[in-house]
């Protein structure tokens, strides 16, 4: 199935880019999205992995139940961009204009809005209570990427992060955590020794200057 997303060309990431205050229609998705860094590599680990699925789901009969695992796919990789205004508005017209129409054409072989069966209406408000968690949880990740950063730490972190244009993912990737990881430390965790030198070891990288395990600590 063919993306509504562009597919980015050139995997090597961007320097962060000032982000408008709001994203409000699927164009600016296309161009705003795309250009994240992380969006490549995300993109180029979901393709490959949605390509067996995607083989299977088309080779079953409809309703095609397996729709349900390609949903989680999207949504747990696209919500993983989510640190800001922009990126939640990005997430939600992706939910309604891409995913939604995409899965339910996906697991019914019709578009929105055409009659459905009795059974087949069960299924639809399955697949759309599963659009609606994952609002939720853009909604919930964004509250928590909008709260005072409580410690140096997390302080540090996010500025070094931002000076980078590195994503979440991407910094993961990059230290070898995982995002929960990092977000634990985004909200005041302590992280241990080698975790810190992990950070310091990424940015002085990126960055091509030295940063110490000091320097993610001082207030």
């Amino acid at each position: 199935m063919k993306s509504k997303i562009r597919e980015q060309s050139n995997p090597t990431p961007q320097r962060e880019r000032p982000a408008p205050q709001r994203i409000l229609d699927l164009a600016s998705v296309n161009v705003y999205v795309t250009g994240l860094a992380g969006f490549a590599a995300m993109d180029a680990r979901l393709r490959l992995e949605c390509a067996p699925l995607l083989a299977q789901i088309e080779a079953s009969p409809f309703p095609r139940l397996l729709t349900i695992f390609w949903v989680h796919l999207y949504g747990e990789s696209y919500l993983n961009l989510v640190t800001d205004q922009p990126t939640w508005d990005s997430f939600i017209i992706l939910l309604q204009e891409v995913f939604y129409p995409a899965s339910y054409k996906l697991m019914f072989g019709k578009r929105c809005g055409m009659p459905l069966t009795q059974d087949e209406r069960k299924l639809e408000k399955l697949l759309h209570s599963w659009i609606l968690y994952y609002h939720q949880k853009c909604s919930e990740k964004l509250a928590a990427c909008q709260k005072v950063l409580p410690a140096a730490l997390a302080r540090n972190l996010e500025q070094l992060r931002k000076e980078c244009g590195m994503s979440y993912v991407e910094l993961a990737d990059k230290t070898g955590l995982t995002t929960r990881q990092i977000h634990r430390h985004m909200t005041g965790k302590k992280a241990y020794p080698s975790t810190l030198n992990a950070y310091a070891k990424a940015f002085t990288i990126s960055l091509e200057r030295k940063i110490t395990a000091s320097d993610l600590l001082a207030p």
